[in-house]
């Protein structure tokens, strides 16, 4: 029965929590994992350490043929419950927003020009395909600390220029 009683618990409980992780903070992805990284901008490193191990139990039930039992219940149930209270933290903690004018510094000085419809295309595919996911957003992140005064670089080198818009000009056909 134990066993029983261990699975029902860890089905009930991660359900739960992954319901509110969709409902209340707008997680995005297509398993509890990928949810749980879309809130890199918001959650701390210990919310997705301990939301990892509460998902890493469910998937050992739902995929190990040889699951027994919780290894350690009490440390799951603690870890459901501070889930609980963090997530209402979270609820009520702003999310960070990319301003989509926010400056495209390389790509403005390749292009010369804020409103280049390369540069417009590159500030979409940041709006668009980055900031949807943590690898993306800490790009981002590194980009807006290092690229000003590498784009003024840039804009003094005209070869330099020419050789990143041949780039960004084949880089832009995949998009």
């Amino acid at each position: 029965m134990q066993n029983e009683s261990d699975i029902e618990l860890v089905i009930l409980r991660v359900k739960a929590i992954e319901k509110r992780l969709i409902d209340e903070l707008q997680a995005q992805g297509k398993n509890m994992h990928d949810k749980i990284d879309s809130l890199g901008g918001i959650a701390s490193n210990e919310f997705v350490q301990r939301a990892r191990r509460v998902a890493s139990e469910r998937n050992k039930i739902a995929f190990d043929v040889r699951f027994n039992s919780l290894q350690n219940r009490q440390r799951f149930i603690d870890d459901c419950i501070a889930l609980d209270a963090e997530i209402t933290a979270l609820k009520k903690k702003p999310r960070p927003t990319l301003k989509t004018k926010e400056g495209c510094f390389i790509a403005t000085a390749v292009y010369e020009s804020d409103d280049a419809p390369e540069v417009v295309k590159l500030r979409l595919f940041r709006d668009e395909i980055l900031s949807r996911n943590r690898l993306g957003r800490t790009f981002i992140e590194l980009y807006y600390k290092f690229s000003p005064a590498l784009a003024v670089r840039i804009a003094r080198n005209p070869p330099l220029k020419r050789a990143l818009r041949l780039f960004f000009n084949r880089a832009l056909r995949l998009f």
